[in-house]
Order: structure tokens, then C-alpha cells, then sequence
């Protein structure tokens, strides 16, 4: 996760945007971690890591607070959206099966591969409409054709 984490906060950066992380360890609640991101957040982004969100509980105690805040929750599988996140881009899983084929024969074949973290090729993205309606979130009503499910 760290990896991954550096490699998010770098492309980030890139774009404008500044990602603040919290490692939450083993003798933390998530309820008392949740209490130090700053008071500035504009997004809560909901990583797919066993420790932050191990139970049904945990993932409603991340949307009660941002809920309660009107920070949107982006999210890495649609079915999150269905339970208030505002924004969800999964994997489409067809599309990473053929990209693991391929890696898998690359290495076969004894390729290197030109990076250790391979990016999923293929997403499916689910919005969450209502919420950002309520949390007066701007967006771009143009890229909504490339939207999958839009929930309202």
C-alpha cells in the first residue's frame, strides 16, 4: 500500500492536488484516526486495505463522518456508491483478465516488465448524483457520457 500510496500522492501532485494519508495501526480506532484529517479535506478517498476497513461498520463509521462533513467518498467498487459514496471507478473485470494474460505470458516468456505495479486497463465508474447534488459538488456535465451508472 505504501508503494502504491507514493505513486497516487506523485501523480497527484502532478495534477494540483494534494493527498494526505493516515496509516492507521492495530491499537487505533478508525473513529479516532478519522478525527485527524484536517478539517480542510476535500475528498475522503476509500483505499481497498484490509486494516482500515475490515468490517460492514467500519465502511458505515468512513461515511457517517464524511456524510456529516459533506466530503464525497470515492471509492474503489460501484457497490460502495449504493451506500453514499459519491463516486466509485471499479475494475472491469474481463478487461483485467486479458491484462493478466498477458503479463502472465510476458513473464512466461521471460520478459521484463516495464514496471512493478501494473495499473488495471480497464474501469467501470458509477456516480453517485444524489450525494454530489447534496454536497453542492461541482462537476462536469459533459462527462457524464462516459459515466456508466449514474445514481440519483
Amino acid at each position: 500500500t505504501q508503494e502504491w500510496l507514493q505513486t497516487a500522492a506523485a501523480q497527484g501532485k502532478e495534477l494540483g492536488l494534494s493527498l494526505v494519508a493516515h496509516e492507521l495501526n492495530a491499537n487505533e480506532s478508525l473513529a479516532h484516526a478519522l478525527k485527524k484529517f484536517p478539517a480542510t479535506m476535500n475528498a475522503f478517498w476509500l483505499i481497498p486495505d484490509p486494516l482500515v476497513m475490515s468490517t460492514s461498520q467500519d465502511l458505515q463509521t468512513i461515511l457517517a463522518f464524511c456524510d456529516a462533513r459533506k466530503i464525497p467518498v470515492f471509492s474503489y467498487h460501484e457497490a460502495f456508491a449504493g451506500y453514499g459514496a459519491a463516486l466509485a471507478v471499479s475494475v472491469d473485470a474481463p478487461t483485467i483478465g486479458r491484462q493478466a494474460a498477458a503479463i502472465t505470458s510476458s513473464v512466461l516468456a521471460g520478459e521484463q516488465l516495464p514496471e512493478r505495479v501494473q495499473f488495471p486497463a480497464g474501469s467501470y465508474i458509477t456516480l453517485n448524483l444524489k450525494k454530489i447534488t447534496e454536497y453542492n459538488v461541482a462537476y462536469n456535465q459533459d462527462a457524464l457520457g462516459s459515466v456508466n451508472t449514474i445514481l440519483k
